[in-house]
């Protein structure tokens, strides 16, 4: 899969792409979200770079997350009534469809796949050492203090890998929260199916967890993980809440390519099989 659209796309959903803002109301139907993710590692810049930008429209339903780079352009359309994502490049004509239990299943063996690998580790001779094994253990585990500032309205959750904080709004309304964690559940799980390289998502589940107990949405989030390559990042939204005549247009642009004869629907393997082949090619 193209490394932008992996990039822009699984650093959205890590932060929580689609988070609600202060203003306005959440319990229409129908609504926008406009995502920034920024770069805060680099001690060298004045100001935090842009490293990608993501469109949410939430309609009858179904959320649709749009991610245009260049010439490449995917949606990834949330069906929670049918269990299932499905997944578009627009470029490309060129469909693939997820079930739920598709996703638990490939995530219990991601899992499986670890823990062998801890164990493995565990028992060489000499064996590796505690730093790698906590490395390896924290992301299935994500063990993280809670600390709540009601006054500011601030979740923190830390560890000595990660650490994630939460500026948030109150919600009156515990089935709108239900809804949009239980999609941030869904999607956070299957970025790691089609991107490997992310974090395994129990960081991410474990936000919206205490964010449920809270009943709380994000307006802002910001992600500092020593996993790896250092990472210091920052997701901002604008939210809108009514769709404009380009959003439902877009919306029924997507759904049109969906149901056209030049369409092709191919399974999970094939599809990214494609798409890696049209990005080695053009290399």
């Amino acid at each position: 899969m193209k490394s932008a659209l992996k990039t822009v796309w699984s650093l959205g959903v890590l932060l929580g792409a689609g988070i609600i803002s202060l203003t306005g109301t959440l319990y229409g139907q129908d609504f926008r979200i406009y995502t920034r993710v920024y770069n805060e590692a680099s001690p060298n810049q004045t100001r935090a770079s842009v490293l990608g930008r993501s469109l949410s429209l939430f309609h009858a339903g179904k959320v649709y997350d749009y991610i245009e780079n260049g010439s490449e352009s995917e949606v990834i359309i949330y069906e929670p009534s049918q269990e299932r994502f499905v997944v578009l490049n627009t470029s490309r004509n060129l469909a693939t469809t997820i079930h739920f239990d598709e996703v638990a299943h490939k995530m219990h063996l991601a899992r499986q796949v670890t823990e062998n690998r801890i164990t493995e580790l565990e028992t060489q001779q000499p064996p590796a050492s505690p730093d790698v094994l906590d490395q390896l253990r924290f992301p299935l585990e994500a063990n993280l203090v809670e600390h709540f500032d009601a006054e500011q309205n601030l979740l923190t959750l830390s560890s000595p890998h990660l650490t994630y904080s939460a500026r948030c709004v109150e919600i009156e309304n515990q089935e709108v929260v239900d809804f949009y964690l239980e999609y941030a559940d869904q999607i956070a799980q299957l970025n790691y199916i089609l991107h490997p390289n992310a974090l395994y998502p129990k960081p991410r589940l474990e936000l919206n967890r205490h964010l449920r107990r809270l009943v709380r949405l994000p307006v802002e989030v910001r992600l500092r993980s020593s996993i790896g390559v250092e990472t210091q990042l920052r997701a901002e939204h604008q939210v809108h809440w009514k769709l404009d005549a380009g959003d439902r247009s877009l919306i029924h642009e997507w759904e049109s390519t969906l149901k056209s004869e030049l369409t092709k629907n191919v399974p999970l393997n094939e599809y990214q099989r494609a798409l890696l082949i049209s990005q080695t090619s053009r290399r």
